[in-house]
């Protein structure tokens, strides 16, 4: 993949969004166009073990809204995520994904093709986690208030089987967003 850009809080780069939440990420590791950084968008999270049908709602939402100029954020997990982000890659340079791992230790590996074709559709890639920072799982709820601050809106589906999700709308709340929930309660 190609390079990356690394950003502190102080840089005039940095996203004004990100500024406003609480726990502000002091670095930021970002390949692809980091103008996206500052454009409108909608997280759109949910459930790695979604129906065919879920995941299908998450590709034509994620689709529509990218048509409207809107950007799709998402953390490139299974299931939601990975649909959401291929919605988004239908127009170019219309989605990001935020990693709980470095730039450089794609997570699950199962979506290293699907992150090179978001940089190669002006994509962005962006992680707190520097470049090889590993899987670990308190980074996955942290990197949430990136997704979420980054973002108008937000939207999630809440699976009982994955607090993931629950976990999500809390950190919304925390960021003072709006979340959309497209199923349970926050």
């Amino acid at each position: 993949m190609q390079d990356y850009i690394e950003i502190n809080v102080k840089d005039e780069m940095y996203p004004n969004k990100l500024k406003e939440i609480k726990s502000i990420p002091k670095k930021l590791y970002i390949r692809g166009n980091y103008s996206l950084l500052n454009k409108t968008a909608i997280a759109i999270v949910g459930s790695r073990e979604c129906t065919s049908y879920g995941f299908r709602m998450a590709y034509e939402f994620a689709k529509e809204l990218s048509k409207k100029d809107i950007c799709i954020i998402s953390g490139l997990a299974e299931g939601i995520d990975t649909a959401s982000h291929l919605g988004g890659i239908h127009q170019i340079g219309r989605t990001i994904t935020v990693l709980g791992t470095g730039l450089n230790n794609i997570f699950p590996e199962e979506n290293k093709l699907l992150a090179e074709s978001i940089i190669k559709n002006d994509g962005l890639i962006i992680t707190e986690y520097g470049l090889y920072g590993e899987a670990n799982s308190q980074n996955f709820p942290r990197r949430n208030r990136i997704m979420s601050g980054l973002a108008e809106r937000n939207t999630s589906n809440r699976s009982k089987k994955q607090k993931w999700n629950f976990n999500y709308c809390k950190t919304c709340k925390k960021t003072g967003k709006e979340n959309i929930l497209s199923s349970g309660e926050c």
